[in-house]
């Protein structure tokens, strides 16, 4: 069964999930696409000259030292140390 998100604002459906933050607080809402771009609006003279933040690394959704175990553990070489690579990461999660 699909998931059908509900505006936190209107109680429409097709909602969308959106995340912002401001200082040390992360907030999440759903809004409309109509909601979402009444809050860029709203915010646009911050968002023109405010400067975008990337993540270094994405959210690992992996334990390193499990990968490295489970990789040993069925013969598969790597450094002991490092960034594992990619093809390593994927066998391992479609174990």
């Amino acid at each position: 069964m699909a998931l059908i998100r509900v505006s936190d604002i209107s109680g429409d459906r097709d909602a969308h999930l959106t995340m912002f933050s401001i200082k040390e607080n992360r907030f999440e809402i759903d809004l409309t696409n109509t909601e979402l771009e009444k809050l860029k609006h709203d915010l646009g003279k911050f968002l023109d000259v405010a400067r975008k933040q990337f993540p270094a690394t994405a959210a690992k959704d992996f334990d390193a030292k499990d990968v490295r175990a489970w990789a040993k553990d069925n013969g598969i070489e790597m450094n002991p140390q490092g960034r594992i690579p990619k093809s390593i990461i994927e066998q391992w999660r479609n174990r």
